[in-house]
């Protein structure tokens, strides 16, 4: 009678463990679908990172080529020393030439079909 028990259990072990299988297949589904979309949203950042990165060295050395910044130098220079020594101190010099790197980041954006 006790083998008839065991053969019981066993049974139902196995049926128990067949449920909770089936039951968790649509999870598991659920969690590949999660995963793939985690790394693809994940790969789409870090190439639009990547591609924004590329633009601010290309619009860089654009700038570098053309002497843009030179000329920024020499209109400040132009200036009295008064002025440019606050302008400097404020950070306005700073802050015009991240502008120009910001227009000429989205140019190449732009250029590149963003």
């Amino acid at each position: 009678m006790d083998y008839i028990y065991q053969v019981l259990e066993f049974l139902s072990g196995v049926g128990s463990d067949v449920k909770h299988f089936v039951l968790g297949i649509p999870e598991f589904l659920m969690n590949i679908v999660t995963y793939f979309w985690y790394f693809a949203t994940k790969f789409y950042l870090t190439f639009k990172l990547w591609g924004l990165e590329t633009a601010y060295k290309v619009a860089t050395m654009l700038l570098q080529n053309y002497e843009v910044y030179t000329v920024l130098n020499a209109a400040f220079n132009k200036i009295s020393p008064d002025l440019r020594a606050i302008c400097h101190a404020i950070g306005v010099v700073d802050a015009i030439r991240v502008i120009i790197d910001a227009f000429a980041t989205a140019f190449v954006l732009r250029i590149m079909g963003w």
